[in-house]
């Protein structure tokens, strides 16, 4: 009799154990009540008045950084190449503003009982947003004018084209920050664009083809000619007239120096240095100069030289007009 009481008294005790920790016991996450923005829409601050962010940490002061960084990441776009004729590569625009990033406001945060994690919610008013953008938007067109006007002004070549290309970077500026406050007020009315960025580019590469330039190769270890190869190939992608002649705008000096050059390491061929270009002008005026380094390893020595010259060619391809825009800047 005494046995069967104790095993009774245990069943109960086990039994009141299994419902305190079915109904009584610490939360688990299905049972949490959680503010309704942590998982959706807030009824205060809804979506069509804010831009929303949330951040998740287990320090409370990190989650308010992610919670602004969650606002930050929606006004970063990434313009394609294939969507803007003249970009030679992606670009990253991050469109927001000092000003803007100040005005977002951290209105509620929330400890998850069971993880410890705090929960972070910010917001951005949206029609300030709108507001500054378009701002923004008129900054710029404001800027192309003054750049375009200058463009007709110069008399000499080079600043010309690096001119036309301010313009044109301008414009594909506008446009990310247009895509931009399409997404963040999609009723509204885009901005009226007054320059074509299509017509900009075509301008810049009248302006490019106008120019004729020497190429001048001074380099040691290149009897195939690759480094030579890759920026007349370089040349000619950019638009840009080949003229071995002295009657040539610009000589573009190309020189190679190497610290290592098929030094075996790891059983690998290691070369390093840097590539150089140097423009100078008829009155030998030096307009610019810009240096690569040069990094290249190798399974065999004899691969080196081949791969110099693809890397040369990659650069020259993606950079020179941008690199021969910088050198705009007029001899003293």
């Amino acid at each position: 009799m005494r046995l069967r009481s104790i095993v009774s008294i245990v069943s109960l005790f086990g039994l009141v154990f299994l419902l305190w920790g079915c109904f009584g016991g610490p939360a688990n996450q299905r049972d949490i009540k959680k503010p309704d923005w942590v998982t959706g829409e807030n009824a205060r601050y809804s979506s069509n008045r804010y831009i929303t962010g949330r951040g998740q940490y287990k320090y409370l002061s990190r989650a308010k950084n992610h919670a602004r960084e969650d606002i930050a990441e929606k006004f970063k776009i990434v313009i394609n190449k294939e969507t803007i004729e003249p970009l030679l590569a992606d670009r990253t625009y991050t469109t927001s503003t000092p000003e803007l990033l100040k005005a977002i406001h951290i209105v509620d945060a929330w400890e998850n009982p069971v993880s410890g994690d705090q929960h972070v919610f910010a917001i951005l008013a949206r029609n300030k947003t709108i507001i500054a953008l378009n701002q923004k938007i008129a900054r710029l067109d404001d800027n192309t004018r003054s750049i375009i006007n200058s463009t007709i002004i110069s008399n000499d070549k080079l600043e010309k084209i690096a001119l036309a290309h301010q313009a044109l970077d301008t414009q594909i500026e506008r446009f990310a920050y247009q895509q931009v406050l399409s997404k963040i007020y999609p009723t509204g009315q885009p901005v009226q664009q007054v320059w074509q960025i299509s017509k900009l580019n075509n301008d810049f590469k009248k302006l490019l083809s106008r120019i004729r330039i020497k190429p001048d190769i001074s380099i040691a270890n290149d009897e195939s000619n690759k480094i030579e190869q890759a920026l007349v190939e370089g040349l000619k992608q950019s638009g840009i007239t080949v003229d071995f002649s002295r009657s040539a705008d610009f000589i573009l000096h190309a020189t190679l120096a190497l610290d290592d050059y098929n030094k075996l390491i790891d059983s690998q061929y290691v070369t390093n240095g840097k590539l150089k270009l140097s423009l100078t002008d008829k009155k030998q005026n030096i307009r610019g100069t810009h240096t690569w380094p040069i990094n290249i390893s190798a399974e065999r020595a004899s691969m080196t030289n081949q791969k110099i010259g693809n890397l040369a060619l990659q650069i020259f391809k993606l950079q020179l007009r941008s690199i021969l825009a910088s050198f705009a800047k007029k001899p003293t």
